[in-house]
């Protein structure tokens, strides 16, 4: 038998002590203490499993006192660290298999690196040992919960409330396992049962609550019963409910708010009514109260334009005079309130009605200055026939105010304007004109509006985007500065600045403007800080309050300029922040029960799993993924290529983007083609050793007190970009974005791009298709579908020329064919299906073509380019007009007409769709092609102000900043 399985009592005792020292966070003397014990038990195999867990816990605090891209001081020092425990818990775990404390210990260590899957099967390991221990079970309740394997975390819940039953976290947690598994009713028997084991001597037979505490709590149990009942579909017996708990309810509003939600779904729509009507009298200015209103008097519940900007739901005349009606009764019991004024701006229709009640809602509005007014009204102009009111009025408004300082329909005997209101007309008028995408006026406007008052910051930001616009990033940034520094103090001004700085190229600006109000980095620190340091506290500082929006914007800056190790980093960084934000629910997981939150516990799990639909998870995540699949591209063809597929929608790499040597020809990258197998080897040895000694020096020169040192050893992404397989950290990021973002179509898009490249076909096929179901009339759909069919022919083609390989087993080959003959019928379904029958793959993709472009052709330029683009390639010999496309022969006038398709611009194409359709003539014409220049020269005259055609604005002296790296 092991000496393992038993310890005397003086060490047992000690072992008990190691365990405290563990919790206490006293990690030196648990390691002292562990040792002492494995001097005479070397082969104990829980001390071991102690031993590592404590090792591996005081390097999770070595490594937290790094900064956001790691400390080169501890990096080396913590892997090995970690290593070192791993191996000290598998070998308590090999001289004690059956221990329940090493396999729980063994799940912490995967718990604590985020590996919640390896840590549940420890945990499941450990209970076979030990059915009821109840540190291992709520631990396991933990994971699965954040995890979200909520029938396992019901059933381990069950399993817990069982062995201790006079616990109430573990009652209320049996009941949120049983509510989220979808349980109503045995969620509402368990708070009905919880609720008989309380003290009943209190007032009218009520709970006795010894402090407001109690009260509050007991309170919002009750309305978490009411909320398990409402989403059970119980309304009656919840309404029910509600009644006998509103005395001990302290929220009061969320349980009026929850009655009105419970009586409309029941039917109930005139007690509904009469609730909400003391809801909106509560707080006239909620516009959810409003919508339920309405919709418990029978009347369209929303009037305000959808998510995609389309228009609301289209009332009839009656609806519309009840609305006025109802309006009209609020407006004169609320004649201060914003809400009652707008929003029968949304459901009025054209007419002298909805004029007088605009001029009435825009009068008081520019009479005090609300800078706000244009983003509170830019709604009402998915109706164009509204937006041409708006724009008279405002017109109106103008001539009115310049001939008598009066509004229109104004008496004359009427208080005269001060001269601000037409200064906030101008101003309204220059963001309307911006909208309506008449840059000229626009901009007269705003001048007119700096010539008139110069000192008011807002003119500045509102030239600003419109120059943005117009294509003029470097203009537009510097009126940004130019606002910015009227305000020095303003968070909100240096937070536009510095994203316009970015999205102008200039990175460095930025980081100094950003500086001013991050940690460390004032004016006091500048003076005993040297630059590089000043830019590490920066970026640190900025990394840790979790930055976002900066982040993404410096990583698209670093990717226009073709620094993809710098981008790469930034939209990483991204991505880490919300695994952060999602490893944070731990947390909650106890806290929310105790505390008695448990509506806002539900509420904030259910947050948690629409996390990663966010928009600033998406666009950190899809910058990572095109970096990823840039620097696949960048790999010469024999470097993990893509081979047949990915070669349709790879673009060309620069011979200086794959050069891997130095000035005197010295093999510097490991991932040089030139270099054989062993001087590969030689050279990663090198740099490994090169990056040790690196982080050995970094760890003695840290600071006497421990503290790491914060230096950044990865500061411009090398490392992170250097990995030997980017379309595998792709994948990762797409199969995030397919789990939790497949409703947006960018989604599929990338996911497209990195199964083409990686040669997976049936997978490349499925992203297609669900492209294709989520935004058919897409630009780069079209472009993916028709890449995707020339592609797999030629994979195809391939296969079928391809030679049994000598000495290869019977075995194998069977298999293989019988894998392509699946591919190949997968795919022969799927193009049946989406192309048009034909005789050829060529003429069944221009019938396919030629039918994208009748239904989806006089949308914008951006969908004509994309079907002209199909068309020049296919009829183009080098092209996908090369061998194995069959059907009809390659037409000269059929690549003519795809050029003219490509530059069909009209007036009402966008900015961003011209420079599109210039990215795909450069590409399929070259950027020395006569049509190139012809349709570059009449895009700068639509937009003469844009850059990126050549054109720009000149900015006059006293709208610029004083001094500028611009």
């Amino acid at each position: 038998m092991s000496d393992s399985l038993l310890l005397p009592p003086k060490e047992a005792g000690s072992f008990k002590q190691i365990v405290r020292c563990y919790e206490m966070k006293q990690y030196k003397k648990g390691l002292k203490t562990a040792d002492g014990i494995l001097k005479k038990f070397p082969n104990h195999g829980e001390t071991l499993a102690m031993k590592g867990l404590i090792i591996n816990a005081s390097s999770d605090n070595l490594a937290g006192g790094g900064g956001g891209g790691g400390a080169a001081s501890s990096l080396a020092s913590v892997e090995a660290k970690k290593a070192e425990a791993y191996d000290l818990v598998r070998l308590g775990l090999k001289h004690d298999l059956k221990s329940h404390v090493c396999w729980h210990v063994y799940g912490l260590l995967y718990r604590s690196d985020r590996n919640y899957n390896q840590a549940i099967k420890c945990y499941l390991n450990a209970l076979r040992q030990d059915p009821e221990n109840t540190n291992i079970l709520r631990d396991l309740s933990m994971l699965q919960i954040q995890m979200r394997d909520i029938k396992g975390y019901a059933e381990t819940r069950q399993k817990l409330f069982g062995i201790r039953t006079n616990s109430r976290f573990n009652w209320i947690s049996f009941a949120i396992g049983q509510h989220l598994n979808g349980n109503h009713e045995m969620a509402v028997e368990v708070l009905n049962a919880y609720h008989t084991t309380l003290d009943t001597s209190g007032p009218n037979g009520g709970p006795k609550f010894s402090s407001d505490l109690e009260k509050y709590e007991h309170g919002e149990l009750l309305l978490y019963r009411a909320m398990v009942l409402e989403e059970g579909n119980l309304f009656d017996e919840a309404l029910a409910h509600l009644d006998t708990c509103e005395p001990l309810a302290v929220d009061h509003v969320g349980l009026k708010e929850q009655r009105a939600r419970l009586l409309l779904k029941a039917g109930r729509n005139a007690e509904a009514e009469e609730m909400y009507q003391i809801l909106v009298e509560f707080q006239p200015e909620s516009h959810s109260y409003h919508d339920g209103l309405r919709a418990s008097m029978g009347l369209p519940p929303s009037t305000r334009p959808d998510a995609n900007g389309g228009a609301a739901t289209s009332s009839t005349p009656e609806q519309i005079e009840r609305m006025t009606a109802l309006y009209a009764e609020l407006r004169d019991e609320h004649p201060k309130c914003s809400a009652v004024q707008r929003i029968p701006l949304d459901f009025l229709p054209v007419g002298t009605q909805f004029k007088t009640r605009l001029l009435a809602y825009v009068r008081r509005r520019l009479t005090r200055g609300i800078p706000s007014l244009f983003s509170d009204l830019k709604g009402l102009y998915v109706h164009a026939a509204k937006a041409a009111v708006i724009e008279a009025l405002f017109l109106e408004i103008e001539e009115s105010l310049k001939k008598s300082e009066l509004f229109p329909e104004a008496s004359a005997d009427d208080m005269r304007e001060a001269p601000s209101t037409l200064l906030w007309t101008y101003i309204y008028l220059a963001q309307h004109f911006d909208r309506m995408n008449d840059t000229p006026r626009a901009l007269a406007y705003a001048d007119a509006a700096l010539k008139h008052t110069p000192t008011v910051i807002d003119l500045y930001l509102v030239k600003a985007k419109i120059l943005k616009h117009a294509g003029d990033p470097v203009s537009s940034a510097l009126l940004a500065d130019m606002a910015r520094s009227m305000d020095l103090a303003d968070r909100y001004l240096n937070t536009i600045c510095v994203k316009k700085l970015l999205r102008a190229g200039h990175q460095k600006q930025a980081e100094n403007t950003i500086m001013l109000f991050t940690r460390g980095t004032g004016p006091d620190d500048s003076k005993h800080k040297t630059a590089e340091e000043l830019s590490r506290a920066t970026q640190r500082n900025l990394y840790d309050m979790q930055c976002s929006w900066y982040e993404i914007e410096c990583g698209a800056c670093h990717e226009r300029q073709g620094e993809l190790g710098k981008a790469l980093k930034k939209y990483v960084a991204v991505t880490k922040h919300y695994a952060d934000i999602t490893e944070d629910q731990f947390d909650f997981h106890t806290y929310c029960v105790r505390k008695m939150t448990l509506r806002s516990y539900v509420e904030m799990l259910r947050m948690e799993d629409r996390l990663h639909r966010e928009k600033a998870y998406r666009r950190g995540a899809s910058g990572a993924i095109r970096v990823y699949v840039k620097l696949h591209d960048k790999k010469p063809s024999g470097a993990g290529g893509a081979g047949v597929l990915g070669a349709v929608v790879r673009p060309h790499a620069r011979a200086a983007d794959i050069a891997g040597r130095n000035a005197d020809g010295a093999p510097l990258d490991p991932d040089d083609p030139n270099l054989t197998p062993a001087e590969r080897k030689r050279i990663k040895q090198k740099l490994r050793k090169a990056e040790a000694k690196a982080a050995s020096k970094e760890e003695k020169a840290a600071s006497k007190d421990g503290t790491p040192s914060t230096k950044d050893d990865d500061p411009d992404g090398a490392q992170l970009a250097s990995t030997d397989n980017p379309l595998g950290e792709a994948t990762k990021i797409v199969s995030m974005l397919q789990q939790h973002a497949p409703s947006h179509v960018e989604t599929h898009l990338l996911a497209f791009e990195v199964y083409m490249r990686s040669g997976k076909a049936i997978l490349a096929l499925q992203a297609a298709k669900q492209a294709v179901r989520l935004s058919p009339e897409s630009p780069a759909t079209h472009r993916n579908v028709c890449a995707m069919f020339v592609a797999c022919e030629r994979l195809f083609a391939q296969w079928d020329a391809e030679k049994p390989a000598e000495g290869e087993k019977p075995a194998v080959a069977a298999a293989r064919a019988a894998q392509r003959g699946t591919v190949r019928e997968v795919y022969a379904l799927e193009r049946d299906e989406m192309l048009p029958k034909g005789t050829g793959m060529l003429d069944r993709l221009e019938a396919y073509n030629a039918s994208y472009l009748e239904a989806h052709g006089t949308l914008s330029l951006a969908q004509r380019s994309a079907a002209g683009e199909v068309l020049h390639r296919m009829h183009t010999p080098t092209d996908w007009g090369a061998a194995p496309l069959t059907g009809a022969s390659r037409s000269d006038s059929a690549r003519a007409r795809g050029v003219e398709l490509m530059c069909s611009a009209d007036a009402s194409s966008s900015l961003a769709d011209r420079l599109d359709a210039l990215d795909t003539l450069r590409g399929v014409l070259g950027t020395a092609d006569a049509h190139v220049s012809s349709f570059l020269s009449a895009s700068l005259q639509a937009f003469p102000y844009a850059r990126c055609f050549g054109g720009s604005y000149e900015l006059p002296e006293e709208q610029r900043p004083s001094s500028t790296d611009a």
